[in-house]
């Protein structure tokens, strides 16, 4: 049975951070496709002493990948303290360090590598299932919910992974409260805030017989309004390292700390990010990620919990009163999203 704690992050947070001054965060990921790779670069600074901190992006960092043999691949920003370079792909047998200069301050990675040469592709499923939730209160409950699993396959050693899932779904218009807003659009396809699980696992090559395959829940998903219609899954997976793997758990297991993220960490966070010089202490890890991915859907017709139903027309809504125009209740395309589109996604079902 999977255990839920409920909440959400917009970006990856280290864990263990003691809130007592100002640190530069640096959480870097590139892949062997290009794909999904970022750099994020922010600073933390004391909210309340010992009760959390605020984040603060870093827009005017230089932000370089170098290989060992003299080439550097700079990262272009995008805002919110993010840089990418879509057109990199990191090679198996290659190492990469990253360097970040910001102002007079220099910060750079250890050297890193694939830890495989070509991944397996995901095979994520799903089923209907029931989950202990912990609320911001600390109690318990048992709620209805989805469990998406992946299959794994048993090698010779130990293999190391990290799962990635970016939730989408469909929004519907007619089913929110009213606003002041005219609506021209019922439906939108949205991007979901990211979940707050920190999703790593470690298969032990010396247990069971290689070439074994076997499934693993990965992760759980209340179930609700947001899968009346299709609910999609866009299940992204990297092989790592065991030092990455180390890093990742010990994030996890503070994340799962019900006492808050920015508590007194059960085990010390050591990244393989380091300064140069400068005068802030730096925070953060650089990994190579042999990525795969793939999509799964599903919607309620597909599991056996009783149905959920939306109004039918603006004069059902929530807020009607508010509608100036005919057959709208609210403009889907205001929601704030990191997605959000009118138009069916090419890669949807």
């Amino acid at each position: 049975m999977l255990f839920l704690v409920l909440g959400c992050r917009e970006a990856f947070d280290l864990g263990g951070i003691e809130a007592n001054s100002r640190k530069l965060v640096i959480d870097a990921v590139v892949t062997d496709t290009g794909e999904n790779g970022y750099v994020r670069v922010s600073y933390t600074s004391p909210l309340v002493p010992d009760q959390g901190v605020v984040y603060e992006d870093e827009n005017n960092a230089i932000v370089t990948i170098s290989d060992r043999d003299g080439n550097d691949f700079v990262f272009t920003g995008k805002g919110e303290g993010e840089y990418i370079n879509s057109s990199f792909k990191a090679e198996f047998g290659k190492e990469y360090q990253l360097s970040v200069r910001v102002g007079d301050g220099l910060f750079q990675s250890d050297w890193a590598r694939l830890s495989v040469d070509q991944g397996v592709a995901p095979r994520p499923s799903f089923r209907a299932d029931t989950v202990e939730v912990l609320s911001v209160n600390g109690n318990i409950s048992h709620e209805l919910a989805v469990t998406i699993s992946d299959e794994i396959a048993k090698a010779g050693e130990n293999q190391y992974y990290h799962w990635n899932l970016e939730h989408y779904y469909i929004y519907d218009a007619y089913g929110q409260p009213g606003t002041d807003l005219p609506g021209s659009h019922r439906f939108c396809y949205i991007q979901d805030l990211p979940q707050t699980e920190m999703l790593v696992y470690q298969d032990k090559g010396i247990e069971g017989l290689t070439g074994n395959q076997y499934r693993l829940d990965v992760a759980g998903i209340l179930y609700g309004n947001k899968m009346i219609y299709d609910y999609g899954i866009h299940f992204i997976r990297y092989q790592i390292s065991a030092e990455m793997y180390t890093y990742f758990e010990n994030i996890r297991k503070q994340l799962e700390n019900t006492g808050g993220v920015f508590d007194s960490s059960p085990a010390s966070i050591q990244g393989n990010i380091r300064q140069v010089r400068g005068n802030i202490e730096v925070l953060g890890f650089f990994g190579v990620f042999n990525e795969t991915s793939t999509h799964l859907f599903f919607n309620q017709d597909e599991l056996p919990f009783p149905k959920r139903s939306l109004p039918t027309s603006p004069v059902d809504c929530p807020g009607h009163h508010n509608v100036t125009l005919e057959n709208n209740c609210f403009n889907c395309a205001s929601v704030s999203a990191r997605f959000n589109s009118t138009t069916k996604p090419s890669w949807w079902r």
